[in-house]
């Protein structure tokens, strides 16, 4: 179906920005990192809203950069709420709530 970009989602914690669209998704999603520093790792893990883990994005770790694009693929989850849990750097931890629908 159709993706239309209702609400995009941007944390601003110390350096940092990051971005989530669309979201709500019916499919593929976008995250862009924006640092201030070089993000040498990324571990993204999607978490049901009964703490489940239910993807473990951790091929994205050694990704080297300020500006960093990830596309996320939910074709085979299920319509729900979920959580994106980010760390960066081994250090920093982000949640993004993430509809699918």
């Amino acid at each position: 179906g159709n993706i239309h970009i209702t609400e995009i989602d941007t944390i601003l914690k110390q350096n940092l920005k990051v971005s989530l669209y669309p979201n709500p998704s019916q499919g593929p999603v976008h995250l862009i990192f924006n640092n201030k520093t070089p993000i040498k790792q990324l571990i993204i893990k999607l978490i049901d809203s009964k703490g489940r883990i239910i993807k473990d994005y951790t091929e994205f770790t050694q990704t080297i950069g300020k500006k960093v694009h990830i596309n996320l693929n939910l074709n085979n989850i299920a319509n729900g709420i979920y959580f994106l849990d980010i760390k960066i750097n081994k250090v920093s931890t982000y949640t993004l709530k993430l509809i699918k629908n």
